[in-house]
């Protein structure tokens, strides 16, 4: 992928909101958007592993750290089509509203631990088993109400 790809989830972020890094919360927040994002079709080749908040890349993190050192999220852009599409097609996902970092946490968790493809009653029954060993702190109905939200998501045209 190309450095202009990363450029379009980075573009996406900060027409989200001013881009924060002090709290810990603004930080999940930003890799959580920055995960879907890329997973709804932004492009990107930021590599995300699994870590105590879920999908998290090391390599966006340090674009995050460069682009608020270097001035260059003191504006909001003015997205182009295809980012635009990919903004709407999250909040289609998330209910309407970009949520807080807790939602976005557990849909980027359980959209990670789900590839495409395999939701079948087996497979959700995997993912609510590892939510509750990797992520107690959220009940299994609000982890079944996201996983049943991303599984019809994904069957939506």
């Amino acid at each position: 992928m190309s450095a202009q790809e990363n450029d379009k989830v980075l573009r996406i972020l900060r027409s989200m909101g001013p881009i924060s890094l002090s709290r810990l919360v603004d930080r999940i927040r930003l890799q959580k958007l920055g995960y879907l994002a890329q997973e709804l079709g932004a492009g990107g080749s930021y590599p995300y592993s699994w870590y105590i908040y879920g999908p998290y890349s090391p390599k966006l993190t340090a674009a995050l750290y460069s682009g608020v050192e270097s001035g260059r999220f003191d504006s909001a852009p003015d997205l182009v089509q295809d980012e635009s599409g990919v903004v709407s097609r999250m909040k289609r996902l998330l209910g309407g509203e970009i949520p807080g970092h807790r939602t976005l946490e557990l849909f980027a968790s359980i959209w990670y631990m789900l590839p495409a493809g395999k939701e079948s009653e087996m497979d959700k029954g995997h993912i609510l088993s590892i939510m509750r060993e990797e992520k107690p702190h959220f009940e299994p109905a609000e982890v079944e109400s996201a996983l049943d939200k991303i599984i019809d998501f994904r069957k939506a045209p």
